[in-house]
């Protein structure tokens, strides 16, 4: 699709309440689930700045870039398609689409502009490659790096075997070094897949996020036994020792305890003290 120079004109920034339209839009389009996105994988999906620019290619397409701040083009469509992820968001969010996997034969022939065809695919496939689909293509030596994109022209997951079957798999509609590539990525290098962090699926992320290793599992019961210690230790403390810095004023304003006499009704047991009284007591008289 953008095998020669597409005529992208000068960008614009989009306003934050059309970005928000947009990223809604990539949400519903690629069935994503909202609860499974942080905000840091948010933007890797979409920037919190974008910028956009009409294009017309060669071939007659008309249609939309978007791009972040330093002009690296991120998403596109056309009048007649959905929104579509270049490579470049795919190194980031590795997860949005489907991937269908080649070798190196193949993906030379694609990165020279041919769509590629069913004969070059590797099996199995992912159960969404159904016909109409926008899915990647990859190295399978590299199967996080996608090399190009594209809509699945057949029902690809119906598919265990590939040989002695004929037809395109996928028609190519933006691939690395095409010129939509060149427009404003030509800095940046292919990837590898041990520099892309995030996972093919979100669900796959979650999963991970949730696993905790036997020494995370020692460490967080230690915390705990800690803080339970301590809580215990802060309940056994007198509050009053806890703050025993009184002032001579606060200290004479403390009412003394005061004796009382016990009543003839209470039952009262004597002392020592109170039988030594008696005695001293008697010998006065």
């Amino acid at each position: 699709m953008f095998k020669k120079d597409t005529g992208i004109k000068s960008l614009s920034n989009v306003k934050n309440s059309e970005k928000k339209k947009i990223y809604r839009t990539i949400l519903q389009e690629y069935k994503l689930n909202e609860k499974l996105i942080t905000p840091e994988i948010a933007t890797q999906i979409l920037p919190n700045s974008i910028k956009h620019s009409a294009f017309k290619t060669a071939t007659g397409y008309k249609g939309t870039v978007y791009t972040d701040e330093a002009g690296v083009p991120l998403w596109f469509n056309t009048r007649d398609t959905q929104l579509i992820p270049t490579v470049f968001t795919l190194w980031k969010a590795p997860f949005l689409l489907p991937i269908i996997y080649t070798h190196d034969y193949v993906i030379e022939r694609v990165l020279n502009g041919s769509n590629l065809m069913v004969p070059g695919t590797l099996p199995p496939f992912d159960k969404r490659l159904m016909r109409g689909t926008v899915c990647a293509i990859a190295n399978y030596k590299d199967p996080k790096v996608a090399i190009a994109v594209g809509f699945c022209n057949v029902d690809m997951y119906k598919f265990t075997e590939v040989v002695g079957l004929s037809g395109i798999a996928v028609e190519v509609m933006q691939v690395v070094d095409d010129f939509l590539y060149k427009s404003g990525g030509k800095k940046l290098k292919i990837p590898t897949g041990d520099t892309i962090s995030l996972p093919l699926s979100l669900e796959e992320l979650s999963e991970h996020e949730e696993e905790v290793s036997p020494e995370e599992a020692n460490d967080i019961a230690k915390d705990e036994q800690v803080g339970q210690a301590n809580a215990e230790n802060n309940e056994s403390v007198d509050p009053v020792e806890e703050n025993n810095e009184f002032s001579q004023k606060e200290t004479e304003d403390i009412p003394t305890e005061k004796h009382v006499a016990p009543s003839a009704d209470d039952d009262y047991t004597l002392k020592t003290e109170d039988i030594d009284d008696f005695f001293k007591q008697s010998t006065n008289y």
